[in-house]
Order: structure tokens, then C-alpha cells, then sequence
């Protein structure tokens, strides 16, 4: 999504990047002051395959995000202009528990925290 938003800068301009937590929530912001999208591209910008980058884009990276956010029960909200930048807040539950993570090895590993409630990825050990 960082890439998208320097994709979207081609003269330049800043990226800002937030994390909180909100209501039990996990927000990340990612945000640009770049080009910007129009309603149509919107629409279509979690399909797989759609891009605007011609040759330059596979089409797939937001919409692998969009599955990512989904399957770990999030959300993402957009809010975009042409010509005023783009916001990406994603929306994501926290754990209420800690997870067993099990190795590549099969073993389990000390309990971690996680913030979204998938035991894949854990984000910082619990001491």
C-alpha cells in the first residue's frame, strides 16, 4: 500500500503513516497527498486484476489486501479525491486472548499477543 501511495506522488508530496487503537480496534492509516482516485476507479480497486498502472501493475496487491483485512475480520474504508490524496484506514479486531503459535518446525511456541485475531502472524511477544 506504501508503494501505491509513492505510485500516486509522481511530483512529489507526503505520506503519512498511523496505527492506534480505537473502540477494541486495531486502525492503520496509510495516506497520501497524490493524485488521488476518481468514483469509477473506486469501484474497482479490490478486484483482482484491475489496475491503472498499464504494463506496470499485476492488478492483484490491493485486492490481496482487501482478502488479508477480510479473512482476519477487518475492514478497509477509502477516501479519495482526484487530485487531493487518498486515505486507506484499515479496521481490524484485537485478540482477547493469547495465541499459541505453532513453528514451521509443528512445536508451539511461547504464547504471543496478536493484534488480529489470527495466529499467523503474531506482532509482539507476551512476556
Amino acid at each position: 500500500m506504501v508503494l501505491n501511495a509513492v505510485d500516486a506522488l509522481p511530483v512529489g508530496g507526503s505520506i503519512r503513516l498511523g496505527a492506534s487503537i480505537e473502540n477494541g480496534q486495531a486502525i492503520i492509516e496509510i495516506a497520501d497527498s497524490g493524485t488521488g482516485m476518481p468514483p469509477d476507479v473506486q469501484a474497482r480497486m479490490f478486484e483482482p486484476f484491475f489496475t491503472t498502472k498499464g504494463d506496470k501493475g499485476t492488478g492483484l496487491g490491493l485486492a490481496m489486501v482487501f482478502g488479508v483485512v477480510e479473512s482476519h475480520g477487518g475492514e478497509i474504508r477509502v477516501q479519495s479525491e482526484p487530485d487531493k490524496g487518498t486515505l486507506f484506514r484499515i479496521i481490524l479486531p484485537l485478540a482477547n486472548e493469547p495465541a499459541v503459535v505453532v513453528s514451521p518446525g509443528g512445536s508451539p511456541s511461547s504464547p504471543q499477543w496478536i493484534c488480529a485475531q489470527c495466529a499467523s502472524s503474531p506482532l509482539t511477544t507476551s512476556q
